[in-house]
């Protein structure tokens, strides 16, 4: 069974006189990927900020769960929802020349008050070394952010989330502006980090990546939310109503049981 740690409870956020979500409710598991897909500009992003802490919803409320007790998230520091949840937002550059480690580094921000003062604790080495082993950065340490391919730069932002010492690790867009090869080194990083705990939520455009999540949420007009195995969610019926766009959906013949997804070819009936 599942263990919730990161709960939206009937979240509402309108921009203006634009009503964004209207009572949606998600939650995000121990050990699980959950991908949250939908057309543009129905909220995705702004519900993510939410559950980050980044943004009040404006009715309804964000739960943390720790030692089995529901909190509310308004009630912690930002110091203190840092060192719980993560959160990547969509790839930026450094207004500074940082090495990799030096980026990676600032993820321990949250737990030293003093990181910047040279009083670099036990505990921060060890965990800059450990994001940078699980990305497979350490060859790669001492490099300019500047110089990294475009897949290397975001393992170095996941690593640096990964300093964070997160229980929850929120990701806008992850896999936007990589080819193939490192969206796929990305998505499989992502399904190691959960087997080894972590809870992790992201955005995705590609519907075939979101097919092999643990789960998917898939957002719609009107704040619908439906949630569930892949299996369960990216259906034909439902992909139409969320995207008012025909797709073809069918069931690979393998071993693991997987989707293929593709725009449909034929006219809306």
């Amino acid at each position: 069974m599942k263990v919730p740690l990161l709960l939206a409870e009937e979240i509402s956020f309108s921009y203006e006189d634009r009503k964004i979500l209207s009572q949606v409710s998600l939650c995000v598991n121990q050990g699980e990927l959950l991908v949250l897909v939908g057309p543009n500009g129905v909220g995705k992003t702004t519900l993510l900020r939410i559950l980050s802490g980044s943004l009040a919803p404006q009715t309804g409320q964000v739960l943390f769960v720790e030692n089995e007790q529901k909190i509310c998230l308004s009630s912690f520091s930002p110091q203190k929802i840092a060192q719980r949840i993560a959160v990547l937002e969509q790839q930026g550059s450094p207004s500074f020349d940082f090495t990799v480690r030096e980026m990676v580094s600032l993820g321990r921000y949250p737990h030293q008050r003093r990181f910047f003062q040279g009083e670099k604790a036990t505990r921060d080495v060890e965990m800059i070394e450990s994001a940078l082993s699980q990305t497979g950065l350490l060859l790669h340490a001492d490099r300019p952010f500047y110089s990294l391919s475009s897949g290397e730069k975001q393992r170095t932002l996941i690593a640096l989330a990964l300093a964070q010492e997160p229980k929850v690790l929120l990701l806008d867009e992850p896999l936007t502006h990589l080819d193939v090869k490192y969206q796929r080194e990305i998505f499989l990083l992502l399904r190691t980090l959960t087997a080894q705990g972590l809870a992790v939520l992201c955005t995705v455009h590609d519907l075939n990546w979101a097919s092999m999540a643990d789960r998917v949420a898939l957002l719609s007009g009107e704040s619908q939310l439906h949630q569930g195995p892949p299996f369960d969610i990216l259906t034909e019926p439902l992909l139409l109503q969320a995207f008012q766009s025909p797709m073809d959906v069918r069931e690979e013949k393998t071993p693991n049981r997987s989707l293929w997804i593709r725009p449909s070819t034929k006219e809306r009936e």
